[in-house]
């Protein structure tokens, strides 16, 4: 996790138990979970829905690092300790991501 994650998830605490179901079901198989982004700046990143206005930024390290030529603030290069893993980016709001995903 990073530090911009912990700000938004504390930001949205009566959410936590959501979040932490997401969280953790990511850390058994994250493969399964999330739908990729087709805007061409987030490639390999993924987003999962906590509720109806909200969505959980993560990446799959792996996968992220096969879809990209260069990074971006979303997607950069993992950690060593984290790789293979999953990167959890940020929660952002349906409406801002919206504007985002397909561009």
């Amino acid at each position: 996790m990073n530090r911009k994650f912990e700000k938004e998830r504390h930001n949205y605490l009566k959410y936590a138990e959501k979040i932490n179901t997401i969280v953790q079901s990511l850390k058994e198989d994250p493969w399964h979970q999330g739908t990729l982004m087709k805007a061409s700046s987030f490639k390999g990143i993924r987003y999962e829905r906590i509720t109806r206005d909200l969505r959980l930024l993560f990446s799959i390290c792996e996968e992220c690092d096969d879809y990209r030529d260069e990074y971006t603030i979303y997607c950069q290069s993992c950690p060593e300790d984290i790789k293979n893993k999953v990167y959890l980016h940020t929660i952002l709001t349906h409406k801002r991501l919206d504007r985002i995903k397909d561009k």
